[in-house]
């Protein structure tokens, strides 16, 4: 192989490895924020669920005051029912912020997972590249010695 086509060729392989290997690095890159990103989303999702899960106690323990401040008995009847509905729509509000936060995460773990995919594929388009042009060249010296 004539000097000149053994270098444009070596630097043509080592290019394409080069550029498959940094798509690689910055896919996992990109993998890991997502994924940070995922567990701080849950992270929030937490504590906003125990922040309203306070306030609904908040809330209750107002109520049970309000009602016993009026003289009426806050453990049977209407009291004991709204109490009871305010602690069941507290509920539900704790479980929606914490399914928010859920899909969130599951979300950020798609996207780290589609990261690291492309990484894979960049690194195998990178090899295969590499491949063409050491073929590409060899090709092109045989044709200049013939």
């Amino acid at each position: 192989m004539c000097d000149a086509i053994a270098a444009a060729t070596g630097m043509a392989a080592a290019s394409s490895l080069y550029s498959g290997v940094a798509q690689r690095s910055a896919a996992n890159f990109n993998a890991k924020l997502a994924e940070r990103q995922g567990e701080a989303d849950m992270a929030a999702a937490e504590a906003e669920a125990d922040k309203t899960s306070r306030d609904v106690r908040r809330v209750i323990g107002t109520q049970r005051a309000q009602f016993a401040k009026a003289g009426v008995r806050g453990d049977v009847g209407t009291p004991a029912a709204v109490m009871a509905d305010t602690a069941a729509e507290g509920e539900r509000d704790v479980q929606t912020i914490l399914r928010g936060g859920r899909l969130a995460r599951q979300a950020a773990q798609g996207r780290a997972a589609s990261s690291r995919q492309q990484g894979r594929t960049g690194l195998l388009v990178g090899a295969l590249d590499a491949g063409s042009a050491v073929g590409q060249g060899f090709i092109a010296d045989k044709y200049l010695r013939d």
